[in-house]
Formats: structure tokens, C-alpha cells, sequence
């Protein structure tokens, strides 16, 4: 056991990891309060999914399943429509490095493009400021 794992016991600490790993540990093993958490969100929106780990992804599966039936996250069914992701398709995984076609085929999702960008003009940020600018 490493000093940080060490410390992290004797202090009766959780880190990050540690919590999504019972997050997902609790969702995988139980599926009464899988299933309530399923109820509590209609759709899911992940925005830079290219950024999510394997970890997250997990829990964002076991989230939009179709129903508290999968005994792995491998046999997942997921609810058509329940879950969005948005990711940069030029970008890479900050997680793994991977591609983020990968890190969406990893997830049998529908590939779709948006028709064009639609960002704000440059001028509009510094319009909405003008009035707390003094």
C-alpha cells in the first residue's frame, strides 16, 4: 500500500477516483438503486466527451440503460435518446489519447454533424460587459 492509500485510510479518506469507483461499483452490483438513479434524469448531456475516462463513461452507461437489467457495462442496453454527447472530432482524449471516434464506437453511438458553427459575433462579449464597465 502506497503512503497516499495509507494516509487515505488512517484519515478515513475518499479522493476523487475513489468515489467514482463506489459510484460506479454501487450502480454495477445494485440494481434497485441503479434503478432510481435511472429515474432521476430523463437525458444526459456530456459536453467534451473526448475528456471523459473509461471510469465516467461507465457511470454515464450504467445511467441511460434501458431499465436496471446489465450485469456488466458490457451488456448495457442503452435508452434510445437518453444520452447526448458532444465531442471534438479533431481533437484527442485528454484521458487516454485515444481518438474520440473511439471513445464514442466504444459506446455504439450514432455519429451525427452538426450543419455549420454558430458561434457569437466577437464584438457581442464586449457589448453585454459595457454595462458594468463603468
Amino acid at each position: 500500500m502506497t503512503l497516499y492509500e495509507e494516509t487515505k485510510r488512517r484519515n478515513q479518506a475518499l479522493d476523487a477516483i475513489d468515489l467514482l469507483l463506489k459510484l460506479r461499483d454501487l450502480l454495477r452490483d445494485d440494481l434497485t438503486v441503479r434503478g432510481e438513479y435511472q429515474k432521476l434524469f430523463d437525458h444526459l448531456f456530456v459536453d467534451e466527451f473526448q475528456d471523459t475516462d473509461p471510469l465516467q463513461a461507465e457511470v454515464l452507461l450504467y445511467l441511460c440503460e434501458q431499465g436496471p437489467r446489465a450485469k456488466s457495462v458490457d451488456a448495457v442496453v442503452l435508452t434510445p435518446g437518453k444520452l447526448t454527447i458532444v465531442e471534438d472530432p479533431a481533437g484527442r482524449s485528454i484521458a487516454s489519447g485515444a481518438p474520440t471516434s473511439a471513445c464514442t464506437s466504444a459506446c455504439g453511438a450514432n455519429h451525427g454533424r452538426r450543419p455549420r458553427r454558430r458561434r457569437a459575433p466577437r464584438e457581442l462579449p464586449q457589448r453585454a460587459e459595457e454595462p458594468f464597465s463603468g
